[in-house]
């Protein structure tokens, strides 16, 4: 009986962790100076994002974010001219 009730405690959890993330967009964003880079470093701490990839000149960074950030991030990064895609609009699915 425990063994059951575990189990089923176990996989609800892990379900729910996926909840987490719905909504997420993860960018691939392009920098071509080393002010960029420090604007997409800044935005990443203060939004608290989750980098994947850093950002640097000639090497394109991978940037997590939840979809309550992704306007503010992306107005940010189009006023500062860093180029962006947006690599998967809901990382969940």
């Amino acid at each position: 009986m425990w063994r059951v009730v575990g189990l089923f405690v176990f996989v609800s959890l892990a379900l729910a962790k996926n909840e987490v993330y719905d909504g997420y967009g993860l960018y691939k964003v392009s920098v071509k100076s080393a002010d960029q880079t420090e604007l997409v470093n800044h935005l990443s701490h203060s939004l608290d994002l989750d980098v994947w990839v850093h950002a640097l000149p000639g090497h394109d960074g991978q940037v997590l974010v939840p979809k309550e950030k992704k306007e503010l991030f992306q107005n940010e990064l189009k006023a500062a001219g860093v180029e962006f895609i947006i690599e998967t609009d809901n990382i969940k699915e």
